[in-house]
């Protein structure tokens, strides 16, 4: 079976996989997600890798049987990916179960007393088994940042990075790519007035977060300029009026929408 998936995180897909995942009724279709685990040992630690993978895959074969997810473990090259597939969720269930999932598998390997830390790191979320080496490659993007970060001892997803994800991009077409799925995602929350809630954050951070300056420049009530904002607090939380990280992507963002 860890064969099966490698061949699939190297980007194989033929007939035999195809029969393979069939014969032994892998979901296919529907959301999938790994993650990657990677672990630090104490210095003259006694603790063995297989030891931690047999704990790992213990919790996965849990997870299956009393979560919303199927999960499967493999282990190539002492490195754990943990590939989850989520039956008939949403996306608000799908992150909730994969940030539970996540969760637990850390604390319970921080329990082992020879870990010195444990990280995850989230891959994005794909359609379809096939997919998950676009998966696999959002994990290893988040992995190579936070390797230059210096941080340990988390759970780190895309949104987490925040707008380190956003600046260690290198490719134009990547990085436009990017901000159109996420200026997507920003005009679904904001609704059916996203477009001036929009307008409205982005002259907000031109005048340096002054709601009466933002009024002016608007021609509008500062009132108006309050319940605007107020409205997109309660639509994507407070981060982007509060975080200067989340301040900084999400003003790149609309700035950048305008050369899409």
């Amino acid at each position: 079976m860890e064969s099966f998936y490698y061949d699939i995180l190297c980007g194989k897909e033929d007939e035999e996989l195809l029969a393979t995942a069939y014969k032994k009724n892998i979901h296919i279709h529907g959301r999938h997600s790994l993650c990657k685990i990677k672990l630090s040992f104490k210095k003259n630690s006694l603790c063995d890798f297989k030891d931690v993978l047999i704990k790992v895959k213990r919790l996965s074969n849990w997870l299956s049987i009393h979560s919303n997810a199927d999960s499967y473990v493999i282990a190539p090259d002492r490195e754990i990916l943990f590939i989850l597939h989520y039956s008939d969720l949403s996306e608000t269930a799908c992150n909730r179960t994969l940030s539970e999932t996540c969760s637990m598998i850390q604390e319970e390997l921080l329990f082992l007393p020879d870990i010195d830390y444990v990280d995850i790191y989230q891959g994005e979320f794909v359609q379809g088994l096939f997919s998950l080496p676009l998966s696999l490659q959002s994990a290893d993007k988040i992995q190579g940042i936070l390797s230059k970060l210096n941080r340990h001892n988390g759970i780190y997803g895309k949104g987490v990075l925040g707008i380190y994800y956003f600046l260690d991009i290198r490719d134009i077409d990547t990085f436009d790519q990017l901000c159109r799925d996420e200026l997507f995602q920003l005009s679904e929350k904001l609704g059916k007035h996203s477009g001036e809630l929009m307008d409205t954050l982005e002259c907000y951070y031109e005048n340096n977060c002054n709601l009466g300056r933002t009024a002016r420049q608007m021609y509008l009530h500062p009132n108006t300029i309050k319940y605007r904002l107020h409205q997109i607090r309660e639509k994507i939380g407070a981060a982007p009026l509060d975080d200067g990280n989340e301040i900084l992507k999400y003003h790149l963002l609309l700035k950048r929408r305008w050369l899409l």
